[in-house]
């Protein structure tokens, strides 16, 4: 967790009321591994809400310069508040990814929800954006055209699954990023009318992976998938894949009818 920046004076008289801390939402001194801590206000009340599942406090109640926030930090998570987003927990996977890009002063700023149960994770969403996580692909944000092209394929319950990376530079250029069962390209981001990114993935994707990905003759995707009866088609630079659920075969020439 977060270095304490401030230990604050604990009196002397509040001592005698560690056994018998308050259940309200009232400025307290409670017990923690590090000594007596003043939990307080919101983030006291939200601890309390919790049961006290974030743990036992380890720091009194530190203020944030950036936008008069304050946080403390408790043995199984920490609790960040903000006068916009409340009071709110961030723990695990999480605090681990938002910590290494400089916590509520990166692009993400404050949470502004607790986590949410997904389909087989959990997201939580910040001030400038949203994190998703699952069991075997970690914590990971997605933004911008990559997030709206992810929405429309419905989410993590759709054919992309969850984030399984950051946007990394591909490799003939432009933007990429993977997911569970596939990836979306842009293929340049610095031109002045950018192409719209597209996903590929399932069998499609396997098909293109084992034939260079984009720097294969297939080239990027360049468009999403299609379905007609029992055949799906895809785009790319360089042709056309082709799907058959009646061969469950992937072709670079339009299946026979069946």
């Amino acid at each position: 967790m977060r270095a304490l920046v401030r230990v604050r004076a604990v009196l002397v008289v509040a001592v005698v009321c560690l056994l018998a801390a308050p259940a309200t939402a009232q400025a307290a001194i409670y017990p923690g591994p590090n000594g007596p801590q003043d939990v307080r206000g919101a983030i006291e009340a939200e601890w309390l809400r919790l049961g006290k599942a974030p743990g036992d406090p380890l720091n009194s109640e530190t203020p944030l310069a950036n936008q008069g926030g304050a946080f403390n930090n408790f043995t199984r998570q920490a609790i960040y508040w903000s006068p916009s987003t409340g009071a709110h927990p961030v723990g695990g996977a999480f605090y681990q990814y938002w910590a290494s890009r400089g916590w509520e002063n990166s692009r993400l700023g404050y949470p502004a929800t607790n986590e949410v149960p997904l389909n087989g994770g959990v997201m939580q969403s910040y001030q400038g954006g949203t994190l998703y996580w699952s069991p075997s692909t970690g914590a990971h944000t997605v933004d911008g055209s990559f997030y709206r092209l992810w929405d429309s394929l419905n989410w993590e319950r759709g054919p992309l699954g969850y984030p399984a990376s950051e946007p990394a530079p591909a490799a003939a250029g432009g933007t990429f990023q993977r997911f569970q069962y596939g990836a979306i390209y842009e293929p340049d981001v610095y031109k002045s009318i950018p192409d719209e990114p597209h996903s590929v993935s399932g069998a499609f994707y396997g098909y293109w992976a084992a034939r260079g990905y984009e720097r294969g003759r297939l080239g990027y995707p360049e468009s999403e998938e299609n379905r007609y009866g029992n055949t799906v088609s895809q785009y790319f630079d360089g042709g056309t894949l082709y799907f058959s659920f009646c061969t469950g075969q992937v072709t670079e020439t339009y299946p026979a009818y069946c």
